[in-house]
């Protein structure tokens, strides 16, 4: 019975507290690690939706200024924003208007017809 009283003492060998030491470390450093990741899954999750707030708003801002823009570009309103300005223009009459032959589709570097001179 005296062998039997050394091997069923509570002390345990310094090669068994250090197996232990290792897998308390690995574990420790898993979760760590998990956590860590989730965490950054989380921040980055706020990131894109704050992105997507920011896209959407962008793209709402953008169809406006492009209703508006069409609008502005109308005959009327330009013509109501040169008054408004008293830039005193005026339309140009038809007999200074020039106008240009289409060019030949077969051959594009010469014009049909009249060759036309610009200069003096």
């Amino acid at each position: 019975m005296a062998a039997r009283t050394r091997s069923q003492s509570g002390a345990l060998g310094p090669l068994a507290v250090l197996k232990v030491a290792v897998c308390v470390f690995a574990i420790a450093s898993v979760a760590l690690g998990y956590v860590s990741k989730k965490n950054q899954l989380i921040q980055l999750g706020r990131e894109i939706t704050a992105r997507e707030a920011q896209l959407d708003q962008l793209m709402r801002e953008n169809r406006w200024r492009s209703i508006r823009l069409q609008d502005l570009l109308l005959p009327q309103k330009l013509t109501e924003r040169v008054q408004q300005l008293q830039l005193g223009l005026v339309p140009v009459p038809q007999t200074q208007w020039v106008k240009l032959p289409e060019p030949d589709s077969q051959n594009p570097g010469s014009v049909s017809g009249a060759h036309l001179f610009v200069g003096k």
